[in-house]
């Protein structure tokens, strides 16, 4: 996970957050897609909670939340395809 306030595109009017990636499931995993999100922006988040499937090209594998805050920008919606991993997916915003 990368933290970074602003990169060119975001919403200025974003609080702070931090952009959370495309997880690397695996040792040869390069890419990933989207299959759905079970949060919307705006939603509050904790430790544990899905935020969205990730396919890979042998499995979808959920994508939990690790710190409690709020989901503030989903960057990849429903179906998006061919995300490198580490590329971004959302902004989280933290709580507090």
């Amino acid at each position: 996970m990368s933290k970074e306030a602003h990169q060119p595109g975001n919403q200025e009017s974003l609080p702070p957050h931090q952009e959370l990636g495309m997880p690397s499931l695996s040792p040869t995993m390069t890419e990933g897609n989207v299959a759905r999100w079970l949060k919307k922006e705006g939603d509050k988040v904790s430790p544990g909670e899905v935020l969205c499937e990730i396919e890979t090209d042998k499995a979808t594998v959920e994508m939990e939340c690790m710190e409690e805050g709020y989901l503030a920008k989903i960057v990849h919606g429903d179906g998006a395809k061919e995300i490198k991993v580490g590329e971004g997916l959302q902004n989280e915003s933290k709580v507090g």
